[in-house]
């Protein structure tokens, strides 16, 4: 599922995107979120998350959107963009 954070929303959100975001992608109009959750209801096994906003920055995964899905759903969760190393995510 690739998402992007709904600039200015408070609280924050995410919407569901096609098309992997290239050229600004398209908006499903889905809330990622309620998505997951659904998505589960239906069937799935594990929901793959890549976060557009963070894809390719290695400056670490979108671990708000993760534990948001994380806690709406039964099934592992699997974080896509973003990755850096280790030290992006122990701080000294």
């Amino acid at each position: 599922m690739d998402t992007k954070r709904v600039p200015g929303s408070d609280p924050v959100t995410w919407q569901v995107f096609t098309h992997t975001g290239a050229d600004g992608g398209h908006t499903s109009g889905l809330d990622a979120i309620k998505w997951a959750c659904r998505a589960v209801e239906l069937g799935a096994g594990e929901i793959v998350v890549n976060s557009i906003d963070a894809d390719g920055t290695k400056a670490g995964y979108d671990l708000e959107l993760l534990s948001a899905i994380s806690h709406c759903v039964s099934v592992p969760v699997v974080a896509s963009g973003g990755a850096g190393n280790l030290k992006t995510y122990i701080k000294p």
